[in-house]
């Protein structure tokens, strides 16, 4: 098994339940060189159970700009943080330190999307990761260069995208068949269509593949296709893995009808599981590396299913 997977022996940041570590020991493993991380200096094992915090203290504590909680909140639901009689929210001990692993995973490369739900002990596995994770990816760098080089040379890829007008449509009353066909190198040819949600029956041929429908594939299947070569490089052996992938329509930041968020839920069966922390580095290294979901604005979110 490729070491940079293994459990640490010993954790390489020294967080706890009651001491967050942004006061003290955010502290890279010894072997991790230059990965060390910074710390603002507040011990949060000084706040009383019962302290609560306006957003402002929580962010500082956090170590992250107010700005960026209220995008997290809003956007990821971070945090649960119960409001005032005013409408305040107010932030206890718990809460600064699931944001201060957050922005702590942040800063190191994980997406905000994939860890915002993820229970403290998921996130402190993460955490636990940081420093044999970096070293991994520095040396898969070096070891796959002649491969990027050759990705580079060969980066056209070809579609064609035929439709034909039937013979007893006008066309002009835009009441025309959507139905279409794909064809690509390999001489595979995909029936394809518009949604049904989007252009309503008969207009649509609801058995072909729509444009929607072939974004949430290609984001799943890139990110299946480097799990399963990150997993096969580490020695983990992959029996099946079955994605459940969604997206969802809405209005962008420009206020234009987009794919917002596309959810991965993939389900993989290991002959030999992999600990629930290495199996969430496996996804996160593949959402890092997958080339469609570095192409998109999209909100790509992976959140696995372990039953």
């Amino acid at each position: 098994m490729n070491d940079a997977l293994k459990p640490p022996q010993h954790s390489p940041l020294q967080l706890s339940q009651r001491n967050l570590a942004v006061d003290t020991a955010v502290t890279a493993h010894p072997a991790a060189g230059p990965y060390q991380t910074p710390t603002p200096g507040v011990d949060l094992g000084q706040l009383p159970p019962d302290a609560r915090l306006r957003s402002g203290s929580a962010a500082r504590l956090a170590g992250l700009p107010v700005t960026t909680l209220r995008v997290w909140e809003r956007r990821y639901g971070v945090v649960a943080a119960p409001k005032s009689a005013t409408g305040q929210r107010l932030y206890g001990a718990g809460d600064v330190q699931r944001l201060a692993l957050l922005k702590l995973l942040s800063d190191r490369g994980h997406a905000i999307g994939t860890m915002a739900t993820l229970p403290l002990a998921d996130l402190l596995g993460l955490a636990a990761t940081v420093g044999q994770t970096h070293r991994a990816a520095k040396a898969a760098a070096t070891a796959k260069a002649p491969i990027a080089d050759r990705l580079h040379a060969a980066s056209l890829y070809t579609a064609q995208v035929s439709w034909q007008r039937g013979a007893a449509e006008l066309f002009t009353d835009n009441r025309y068949s959507r139905r279409h066909h794909l064809r690509f190198d390999g001489g595979a040819v995909v029936l394809a269509s518009s949604s049904p949600q989007v252009v309503p029956l008969p207009a649509s041929d609801a058995a072909g593949v729509d444009p929607e429908e072939m974004f949430v594939a290609s984001l799943s299947s890139c990110h299946m296709l480097w799990f399963l070569s990150l997993a096969a490089a580490a020695g983990w052996q992959v029996n099946q893995y079955v994605d459940e992938a969604e997206g969802v329509m809405g209005r962008n930041a420009q206020g234009r009808v987009a794919m917002t968020q596309v959810t991965l839920r993939p389900r993989v069966e290991f002959t030999r599981s992999p600990v629930n922390a290495e199996l969430l580095a496996l996804h996160e290294r593949a959402h890092q590396a997958c080339f469609i979901a570095n192409s998109v604005l999209t909100q790509v979110r992976c959140l696995p299913r372990t039953s």
